[in-house]
């Protein structure tokens, strides 16, 4: 009796449909794919029909999974879970006010729970997608994965301090985070001139790299290369690595401060080189207004331990502004000062820009 239920039972199973991963919306559209990741502001899913897919986690009514699923908390920290759909919003304890404003119509469960026959998700399966109204999404002209968050940056500097000018600037930013790992990738260049004469000229490279040791704390190493023609700098090299430490840390803000120490080159027009040893501190700061409209400041400050004298200040204040979610077109106004309280000989101190460039999320 009991072996004849026992190959009743996997009989039953074997009859049941393979499904794929499914996200429906609150306007009623049905996706299927693979789920990738669900965040408290986002869930990424990868289609056969559009690739890979962001869309805000606020226009997600249900979600079903037959794979596991990294599911992030609003404290950065992550999981993996099946997820399913159920008839009562869920709201986590430690959930955000925004994620409440969402709640999940949906469960985590650490075995995959299969779609109930006759359920919204077990019957749309079959129906066709629509497409007229397609979720946003980053521009994916080139597939770095879900993890990155890249931009290309081209457009117009003017220029103040040793030089009063336009110029043409670019920058390369390329940015990776997931737990307990964050990396951060820079490239920036600028041109320009007046009347057959070089007017400005910069090359500069940037690297810094955060592991989290704790939701608060987190250790850091970084580097940062520079050729800078109108301040008379050949080469100017830090790296350095230290502590830092998240004051706020939320899904629209974020505060964090580093400092560490590290070593120094500088190398100059007139002559003049020093190698020595040196300490770093900064600050960062993202404040994300809306789905358009991101405000980001960072400033690193670094000194010589052997002269007071040497020190400089590098700083960006942003706001990046979304033309086009769903293409990752945008706009991005800057003010940029670069301050070296030595430069080369006949050369000020202070340098500063405002630029306003077309932008590309990929």
């Amino acid at each position: 009796m009991k072996r004849m239920v026992y190959l009743a039972t996997l009989t039953a199973l074997a009859s049941l449909p393979a499904f794929a991963d499914t996200v429906t919306l609150r306007n009623g559209d049905q996706l299927t794919g693979s789920i990738n990741e669900v965040s408290p502001a986002h869930v990424i899913v990868t289609t056969p029909y559009a690739g890979k897919l962001t869309i805000d986690r606020a226009a997600v009514r249900t979600l079903q999974s037959d794979t596991a699923v990294s599911v992030l908390r609003p404290d950065g920290s992550s999981e993996l879970r099946y997820l399913s759909p159920t008839t009562q919003p869920v709201i986590a304890p430690d959930s955000t006010a925004a994620t409440q404003t969402a709640a999940a119509g949906w469960r985590e469960t650490e075995a995959p729970v299969p779609p109930v026959a006759g359920s919204p998700v077990a019957t749309a399966l079959p129906a066709p997608i629509k497409t007229d109204a397609p979720p946003k999404r980053f521009s994916q002209y080139f597939d770095f994965g879900p993890d990155w968050k890249n931009t290309l940056a081209l457009g117009a500097a003017n220029s103040s301090g040793n030089d009063e000018s336009t110029s043409v600037n670019g920058s390369l930013s390329l940015h990776y985070q997931k737990k307990a790992d964050e990396l951060s990738i820079k490239f920036e260049s600028l041109y320009g001139t007046s009347q057959g004469q070089q007017t400005a000229g910069l090359l500069a490279q940037n690297t810094i790299y955060r592991h989290d040791l704790t939701s608060r704390w987190y250790s850091y190493a970084s580097d940062d290369l520079r050729y800078d023609e109108i301040k008379g700098i050949s080469l100017q090299a830090q790296g350095s690595g230290g502590v830092g430490y998240y004051v706020f840390k939320s899904d629209r803000f974020k505060l964090d401060v580093r400092s560490g120490p590290g070593v120094q080159y500088l190398k100059t027009f007139d002559g003049r080189s020093a190698v020595a040893p040196s300490a770093e501190a900064g600050i960062r700061i993202a404040y994300v207004v809306n789905d358009h409209l991101t405000a980001t400041h960072e400033t690193t400050y670094t000194t010589s331990l052997f002269d007071s004298e040497v020190w400089r200040v590098h700083s960006e204040s942003a706001l990046n502004y979304k033309l086009d979610v769903e293409r990752g077109m945008g706009l991005k106004f800057a003010y940029n000062d670069d301050f070296e309280n030595r430069p080369s000989a006949n050369r000020q101190k202070n340098d500063s820009r405002v630029s306003l460039s077309l932008t590309l999320d990929f």
